[in-house]
């Protein structure tokens, strides 16, 4: 059930193939860098959530058109480096344990599978 990430927590080392992709990476790193923050402008704030999902899904198909795969990683490597300094930020300042916020995130994501779509 679900996908195996744990070969994905090990990260010690690179090897030379995970050196040269990054390389790669980098070139189009800006030019997803800004389209990240522009999918983050026109969707914070935005209501009911479900439009929310349309417009990332709508930057993720014109981003996999444009840059392939490689811009859809750095599009979720964006992504999972914001939420992760914000939550750790959020943490900081309303003195919660990482686990609990995460609790929390986790308790919304069961809320919303278990209302499901057009409830």
């Amino acid at each position: 059930m679900g996908l195996d990430l744990s070969s994905a927590w090990d990260d010690e080392e690179w090897s030379d193939e995970e050196e040269a992709d990054s390389v790669q990476l980098m070139r189009i790193l800006p030019d997803i860098s800004r389209t990240t923050l522009e999918l983050l402008r026109h969707t914070v704030g935005l209501f009911p959530e479900e439009r929310v999902a349309a417009r990332a899904s709508r930057v993720a198909d014109l981003v996999l058109k444009e840059y392939g795969s490689d811009g859809l990683r750095l599009l979720s490597i964006n992504l999972a480096t914001l939420a992760t300094v914000h939550i750790e930020h959020n943490a900081v300042l309303t003195r919660r344990p990482l686990q609990s916020l995460l609790d929390d995130l986790d308790e919304t994501r069961r809320e919303m599978r278990a209302e499901g779509p057009g409830d």
